[in-house]
């Protein structure tokens, strides 16, 4: 296979690909806190209690992980 050379990534380099990876990376992790903090809001509003504090970091991490699932799910050729 191929690759043209905007999709290598050259070690040591903030280069365009590298770039991307970082940039999708923030939006995962943007899109999970966005999650956590709004189901965390909602069961406050439903059920007058919210996710307990220590807990926080695991559902965030679930959140991410179950964004960028679907990202890979959707991702690729038909």
């Amino acid at each position: 296979m191929d690759y043209s050379p905007q999709d290598v990534q050259i070690k040591k380099s903030f280069d365009t690909v590298t770039l991307k990876k970082m940039g999708t990376s923030a939006l995962l992790l943007v899109g999970g806190a966005l999650l956590t903090y709004l189901s965390d809001n909602i069961l406050q509003l439903v059920g007058a209690f919210g996710i307990p504090d220590a807990f926080m970091p695991l559902v965030l991490a679930v959140f991410t992980w179950l964004i960028n699932a679907g990202k890979e799910y959707l991702k690729g050729r038909e």
